[in-house]
């Protein structure tokens, strides 16, 4: 017994190294980008701002009220302070902006591992965590600065201990004291407490008597008391709620810039869950694919026959349990459309579901030993082929899924963020400009009077055609954070035509550095382009200045920076 649990050891701790080195190998590789640059901006400094065209506490109050601080306008504010603890201590690096996900998404190994164990044995358990560790779509999540991956350690942790409570009530509290926790770093954690409600009122009756049970739902609301007190306090000064909760209530139109929101679907309800199963095929290897089918008719064929789980009703319970999850998790998707960051939600369930139909096959006919390995092969294949080749063999989605490569791609912005950095380091701006906003300008004038340096007279011009987010951590962050002045190459050339052509050197500046985008970078759609920065580039090529190369790390040159 001692050898088989040491061995059960080594196994799992080998699951979590390999989970380790797909999720923080060569983890700030890819340029940050989409939402994961507007979430690392704000945590940054925990910062709930980016954008005027999405008012947030910073834009309605002079002085934003102290309650601001107990969450975002838009999210909860968990996945934004963790983020802020981070950033704080490493500084602006692309690694530091995923560290967060990535540990997330090596705990939830383990608790795939945990939670298999308790519903059926460590076979199963180490069957699922090695699943999980492997999946192309688990470890894509756990390589992104969105808030996902921490949500589904959360809801995980949260699950394992509910499991634990129907035998052992105490651990009611820990997975009440998780959900909460889940709930404080994004909303969408609501699917799983219809499962709770449902076992409480379908199976477990006597804990409406207990005082656990209140005790537990006390401790829920304590956790998530920032959010409740935040929405309160936002209600009571401007008549609605976060982004998200006025969303639901139809409170949108009351606020500046939030009637036109990203993320959310214009998809009916029914098409979101037409496109569920195509959206799926994008991310998930044909594998994959092809034996969950087998996984999913499997499970329910031992649901409703009935075939227990190696003969114990706990475990058929249990596996009901995940159906329910996942059925839940269904009709959320249903509710606010199959985005990629939702449909990773669904890998925790599919790898249960799978692990189970694994272990059922591998009892009955041991020859499925071989056709586990190439299973397991390929999975690990497809991976390597989606996020660490800079080009992928084959087809996609055949052998590697193109749209999770290409998010966590490398387009030149972490080489023109290396440029940059190197250009202004031990350097603060001689002239800069004043912020509009005059808490912003008071956050800026503290880090300058801390930070110390020698002046530099420089201006940052950029191509406005590089594409929304990138854009915001790259270059905006430089000015609301560090001082740097940066202006759109639209707004330069307006300026010059407006004020002369001597203005920006009247205001102080001597060098100046455009940074001109290639079609080899990320850029806005064609409709949103100018022809500003083109006028500007070719207009510094006339006057005999030549641009330095900011090449990605396939070699190709993604920018051209003319220095002035």
């Amino acid at each position: 017994m001692a050898w088989f649990k040491k061995k059960e050891l080594i196994f799992l701790t080998l699951i979590l190294i390999l989970a380790a080195i797909f999720r923080f190998f060569t983890l700030g590789q890819a340029d940050v980008i989409d939402d994961e640059s507007t979430y690392s901006f704000r945590a940054l400094g925990y910062l709930d701002y980016f954008t005027e065209a999405q008012s947030t506490p910073i834009n309605w109050f002079k002085e934003p009220p102290s309650w601001t601080k107990l969450s975002f306008h838009d999210h909860p504010p968990l996945n934004f302070l963790l983020n802020y603890l981070v950033l704080d201590i490493t500084g602006p690096k692309p690694w530091a902006t995923r560290a967060v996900s990535a540990v997330a998404g090596v705990i939830s190994v383990l608790l795939i591992y945990l939670i298999g164990k308790i519903i059926a044995n460590q076979n199963f358990g180490l069957l699922a965590a090695l699943f999980f560790a492997v999946n192309n779509f688990a470890i894509w999540i756990s390589r992104i600065g969105l808030q996902e991956s921490l949500l589904i350690s959360l809801i995980l942790a949260s699950f394992y201990f509910f499991i634990l409570a129907l035998e052992k009530q105490n651990y009611l509290t820990l997975a009440f004291g998780f959900l909460a926790l889940s709930f404080l770093t994004k909303y969408t954690a609501i699917f799983i407490l219809p499962v709770y409600l449902l076992i409480l009122f379908w199976q477990k009756r006597g804990w409406l008597k207990s005082r656990q049970l209140y005790l537990s739902v006390l401790l829920f609301l304590i956790i998530i008391s920032p959010v409740i007190f935040y929405n309160l306090f936002l209600f009571q000064s401007r008549g609605h709620f976060d982004l998200q909760l006025s969303y639901i209530f139809g409170l949108t139109d009351k606020v500046t810039g939030w009637q036109e929101l990203p993320g959310k679907s214009d998809l009916s309800i029914w098409q979101r869950f037409i496109n569920l199963p195509q959206a799926l095929t994008l991310y998930l290897s044909p594998l994959f694919l092809l034996v969950l089918f087998s996984g999913l008719v499997y499970s329910l064929y031992s649901i409703f026959l009935p075939l227990n789980l190696r003969g114990s009703e706990k475990g058929l319970f249990n596996l009901k349990l995940i159906w329910l999850g996942l059925l839940f998790l269904v009709l959320l998707v249903g509710l606010v459309g199959p985005q990629i960051r939702f449909l990773a939600m669904f890998v925790p369930f599919f790898i249960l579901l799978l692990a189970y139909f694994w272990q059922e096959i591998l009892t009955r006919h041991k020859i499925f030993s071989f056709f586990l390995i190439i299973f397991v092969a390929f999975e690990i294949f497809y991976s390597v082929n989606t996020f660490f080749v800079l080009k992928p063999v084959g087809r996609s989605p055949l052998v590697f899924s193109g749209d999770l490569g290409r998010s966590r791609g490398n387009f030149g912005f972490n080489q023109l963020d290396q440029y940059l950095k190197n250009e202004l380091v031990g350097k603060v701006p001689a002239v800069r400009f004043q912020l509009a906003n005059d808490y912003l300008e008071k956050r800026v004038k503290k880090y300058l009077a801390q930070k110390g340096g020698q002046d530099a007279n420089i201006l940052l011009v950029f191509n406005h055609n590089i594409k929304d987010g990138p854009d915001i951590w790259y270059l905006w962050r430089r000015q609301f954070y560090e001082g740097w002045p940066v202006v759109t190459a639209d707004k330069f050339l307006n300026d010059l035509q407006s004020n002369g052509q001597n203005y920006y050197l009247d205001a102080g500046f001597k060098n100046f550095y455009f940074i001109q985008p290639t079609n080899l970078t990320l850029l806005r759609p064609a409709d949103k382009q100018t022809q500003a920065g083109t006028i500007l580039g070719q207009a510094l090529i006339k006057s005999g200045i030549q641009p330095i190369e900011i090449k990605n790390l396939a070699g190709q040159t993604s920018f051209l920076v003319f220095k002035f």
